[in-house]
């Protein structure tokens, strides 16, 4: 159906299509407008981009940090730009490189926290166009320096791990899509440079060290040519060989400074067949031509053509060469000492038998009688033989001092007799009656005498006299003696021999030092700890052509020899009861008992700890108690005096035990009473000695 249109009508549809026309166009202008600020925002990024690029492709390091701030701030027109570095462990930053209105500043450390780039660091590119400062208060670098917007970006190594920022800061708002583009393509650019450069200080770190480490080790560093010639070397090496220069040194070839030319030839084969050696002993020759020897270490490194190179340490072996001989004569010395003691111990058992039966006997004759004179020139024989096994027994160095109260002046003059008797050195003695008792163990202070009179008889080269004394002295505490104050007995040694110079005066008590070449350097070192060990102390004073003075000082007993002197028939009173003895030696047994019979007691006797135990739990059984037991230390195969009285104490914690040894390395005979000992008795020993330990045991005292 068709309709009639009026002109009115058709006006106003004709003015609606105008303006939607003309909305439509409007809106094309405005896209028009917004794509073409795109295009200009992008070509600004782009210039920005190309114009940073241009500033900073040709440089690196600092240089180029540098760059980067300088033309980000001057392209995106920010008065601040800086790349910084984490440290303290990533709470803080230090700059790199900061640009501040136009220059350089100084770079500066800055706490992360409470900061726009504690926002940052590890994290993501972080913007805040304005009111950077408002948002963080407490940022007073922010304050001071007036910005307003701010934007950062996290700097990565390889690994991904953070090692730094690369920040924008301005005084006014910021653009904020053309920074984004600039800082994200130079954060990558940036964590390269950082990157590397940290790399590169890293490596001039561990060079310097290295160079530190070659320049001032002790051990000698090289790097030689196939056919000798020094490449490089350390100072430590050239000094070894004598030569005053690396360039004096590398004037020669490596083998002139062996000893045989064979050794270097077998050095080269053994490198070229397995790659390295390790520790070769060699024997070389310094520029004066002193030879000595020395230990190689080398590593081959191929080279063109066939050739290699050698990385070698050397070391100079000579103290520890001596160190070795040393060792091995110590060895030598535990090995003949173990044996010394192990016929030490044997023959006491033996002893045992004659002084233990020539005491006995004694007490059965009237002093005037012929024969129990006799005995007594056996008796006294005896106790010759009884000094002898003293030396093998201090030669063997076991154990800590068996002490007791005894007078010094016989075992001097005995101990400096044994070790002159084949000399050409004499002696002279000044020992006055009326010396102080000594706590002491005989055979040990013997070895101290004896070492130091050997001491002075080879600085004399066996000729002259050796000046040997004895004396009582009270020590105080002005003397300034290494003694809080006392009485003591001095023993002094004098020699007229060259003298010890000053500069070794306090070495010659270290183990192993001395300057003869057929010595030990073991004497004197040994004697310094038994008299320490007896809780005195030897003092010495010297000088170079007048001789050496040795004083020994021993804690003294105010009581003399004379006071307690015995004859050969004493015996202590009395005693009762019956005693268990164990010991592994017939003779033993025998002697003990017959001086068991003496002291009014009765013996039984046990071969081993199991049979003592069993025998000691029987008469405790039977109401018939031991009234004490002596028990040998060592039990060949079986249980010794330990053990056995550890099982004793178990069935009775009242037993009264006493330990006897003619030889131990053990400290057990000088620390009985830790061991549940009641008392101690060295063999061989005499009637006088054994009722004395028995007699106390007994009575309830400790005996030592």
């Amino acid at each position: 159906m068709n309709e009639k249109i009026t002109s009115g009508e058709a006006l106003l549809k004709a003015r609606e299509v105008e303006a939607r026309v003309a909305e439509r166009t409007d809106e094309l202008k405005r896209a028009n407008a917004a794509l073409e600020t795109e295009i200009k925002d992008l070509k600004k990024a782009e210039g920005v981009l190309h114009s940073i690029i241009e500033g900073t492709s040709s440089v690196l390091g600092e240089e180029f940090l540098r760059s980067l701030v300088r033309n980000l701030a001057s392209t995106l027109n920010f008065r601040y730009a800086l790349v910084g570095e984490l440290v303290d462990e990533g709470r803080s930053v230090r700059t790199l490189a900061l640009w501040a209105n136009g220059s350089f500043a100084p770079d500066l450390e800055y706490p992360l926290k409470d900061t726009p780039c504690e926002h940052v660091v590890g994290k993501d590119i972080c913007v805040y166009p304005k009111g950077v400062a408002r948002l963080f208060p407490k940022d007073r670098l922010l304050t001071e320096m007036g910005v307003e917007s701010y934007i950062g970006v996290p700097l990565f190594d390889a690994g991904e791990k953070p090692i730094g920022i690369l920040v924008g800061l301005d005084d006014r708002p910021m653009e904020e899509h053309t920074a984004r583009a600039a800082l994200s393509v130079f954060a990558q650019r940036a964590s390269l440079e950082m990157s590397r450069k940290k790399a590169e200080e890293n490596l001039r770190e561990s060079e310097k060290k290295f160079r530190n480490l070659t320049e001032n080790i002790p051990i000698g560093i090289s790097i030689t040519a196939e056919d000798g010639t020094i490449l490089e070397a350390n100072p430590a090496l050239w000094k070894i060989f004598g030569c005053d220069s690396k360039e004096e040194f590398q004037r020669h070839k490596i083998q002139d400074f062996y000893v045989d030319p064979a050794e270097r030839k077998r050095f080269i084969v053994a490198v070229k067949e397995h790659g390295m050696v390790k520790d070769m002993e060699v024997r070389v020759r310094r520029k004066d031509a002193t030879e000595f020897p020395g230990a190689l270490t080398a590593l081959a490194q191929p080279k063109g053509g066939g050739e290699m190179q050698l990385i070698s340490i050397f070391q100079d072996i000579t103290e520890r060469k001596k160190t070795e001989a040393e060792l091995l004569k110590a060895q030598k010395l535990e090995s003949i000492g173990a044996l010394a003691g192990g016929i030490a111990h044997d023959f006491n058992n033996i002893l045992l038998g004659v002084l233990g039966n020539v005491t006995i006997a004694k007490n059965y004759l009237p002093e005037g009688d012929r024969v129990y004179s006799l005995l007594t020139e056996v008796e006294k024989a005896a106790d010759r033989a009884k000094n002898l096994t003293r030396q093998l027994l201090t030669f063997s160095r076991g154990g800590e001092p068996v002490k007791e109260v005894a007078p010094i002046a016989a075992l001097v003059k005995d101990s400096a007799a044994l070790v002159l008797r084949e000399s050409g050195t004499s002696s002279s003695f000044d020992i006055p009656d009326g010396l102080w008792m000594v706590e002491m163990d005989e055979g040990q202070m013997s070895q101290v005498i004896n070492n130091i009179v050997l001491n002075a008889e080879q600085a004399m080269d066996g000729k002259g006299v050796i000046e040997i004394s004895v004396e009582n002295i009270a020590v105080t505490p002005d003397d300034g003696l290494p003694a809080a104050g006392g009485d003591y007995v001095r023993i002094t040694v004098k020699d007229s021999g060259p003298g010890i110079p000053e500069r070794l005066l306090n070495r010659i008590f270290d183990p192993f030092f001395t300057t003869r070449q057929k010595a030990s350097g073991l004497g004197l070192a040994v004697s310094y700890s038994i008299v320490k060990k007896h809780n005195g102390f030897i003092q010495v004073s010297s000088a170079e052509g007048k001789g050496s003075v040795f004083q020994v000082y021993l804690p003294a007993v105010r009581k003399t020899a004379e006071s307690v002197r015995e004859t050969g028939k004493t015996v202590a009173a009395k005693a009762a009861g019956m005693v268990l003895v164990m010991d592994d030696e017939e003779i033993v047994r025998d002697v003990s008992g017959e001086m068991l019979n003496i002291l009014g007691c009765k013996a039984v006797f046990a071969k081993d700890g199991e049979e003592a135990v069993e025998l000691y739990r029987k008469a405790l059984k039977e109401g018939r108690p031991f009234a004490a037991v002596i028990l040998d230390l060592t039990i060949p195969g079986g249980m010794g005096g330990v053990e056995t009285v550890r099982r004793l104490l178990d069935i009775d914690p009242d037993v009264k035990a006493i330990v006897s040894s003619g030889y131990s390395k053990d400290p057990i005979m000088s620390d009985f009473r830790k061991y549940g000992f009641s008392g101690v008795i060295a063999k061989p020993y005499r009637v006088s000695d054994f009722s004395k330990a028995v007699k106390g045991v007994l009575e309830g005292e400790c005996t030592a």
